[in-house]
């Protein structure tokens, strides 16, 4: 019903009222029907008395359709309101769901994002797991990834993300990707990154972090820069910058290793493309999973969803991600 528990305009019932009544739509229209007959059987009664009899079926037929005129404009009119602001909603769900129709799904388990917290399917109402969670098509949050590999180890994966915030109550759309995920596993997984930076910006420099440790870079600007995250169950590091030191910071034993790198367009203006690469250990194995790649207009933490959607920029922004493992791996 809420989109933000705490403000009652936010979510469906903004749009429906409180929809919990519906459970009183079957009894309302019972009685109303009711009372619909008795109402009728009154005014012919009333007429007969007034008006002769073959009169009857004439007047009655007036008094009807001059009912139906005037509820029927009032029904019209209070309905056109509601009915617009509904279709432009859906006009926005169709845009971001437009993924779902162009792809085959089958056999497969798609990672959806929380907008509004751990809610499986809210707001993606229309992605709904079958009861068994077995459907063709199996649907997950994303914040235990490698929980839902062992439970799916023979389907395929894919991450549903978009761009901007998702308001198709105000009729703004998101763009959104469907991206191939694919698992690999060994003593060591080599994540290869290749970034573009639009002319006349340069890419000048690099940051890895697993949240508790940081290291950073500078590069050249280098166009296209090809980096590799060479991570093992010691350490996860970062290769192709030139730097005097080891970039690496210590492989979490299940978490993420985010790398941001910084385009300056100068006088401080710029972008960032941010790297998640889920990590997960088994003794001297490390797991990953292709990383979730995000364009962000501010340094730091995004401040909406922003998922690389690659041909959504009105600038040449591009980031290639391959994953691959020293070992034994599948997709």
């Amino acid at each position: 019903m809420l989109g933000t528990i705490s403000d009652p305009t936010d979510g469906l019932v903004r749009f429906l009222g409180p929809f919990y009544h519906v459970d009183v739509l079957v009894p309302a229209a019972a009685f109303g029907a009711v009372g619909s007959l008795w109402v009728a059987r009154g005014l012919r009664t009333a007429v007969e008395d007034r008006v002769r009899p073959r009169r009857v079926r004439p007047v009655l037929l007036v008094v009807a359709l001059v009912c139906a005129t005037v509820g029927g404009g009032v029904a019209v009119t209070a309905a056109a309101e509601p009915v617009r602001d509904n279709y432009v909603v859906t006009e926005q769900y169709d845009r971001a769901y437009e993924p779902f129709e162009e792809r085959d799904l089958s056999d497969a388990v798609v990672f959806l994002p929380t907008p509004y917290g751990d809610w499986l399917h809210h707001p993606f109402q229309y992605l709904r797991n079958d009861p068994g969670f077995d459907g063709d098509t199996v649907y997950a949050m994303g914040d235990r990834q490698f929980a839902v590999v062992d439970n799916y180890p023979d389907r395929r994966y894919y991450r549903y993300d978009y761009r901007d915030e998702w308001a198709p109550y105000r009729g703004q759309s998101v763009d959104p990707r469907i991206q191939r995920v694919r698992l690999a596993e060994g003593k060591a997984v080599t994540t290869g990154l290749e970034a573009v930076a639009p002319a006349p910006a340069r890419l000048t420099s690099v940051r890895l972090t697993n949240g508790d440790r940081e290291a950073t870079a500078t590069v050249n600007g280098t166009d296209p820069l090809l980096l590799r995250l060479v991570t093992d169950a010691e350490t996860t590091r970062l290769r192709g910058v030139e730097s005097n030191e080891t970039l690496s910071v210590p492989t979490p034993d299940a978490g993420t290793v985010t790398l941001v790198a910084f385009v300056d367009y100068g006088a401080g203006s710029g972008y960032n493309y941010r790297v998640e690469l889920p990590v997960d250990q088994r003794g001297e194995v490390v797991r990953t999973l292709t990383p979730r790649v995000e364009v962000c207009w501010t340094d730091g933490e995004c401040e909406v969803p922003a998922a690389h959607v690659p041909g959504s920029y009105q600038y040449d922004i591009d980031l290639d991600v391959t994953v691959n493992a020293t070992g034994e791996s599948r997709a």
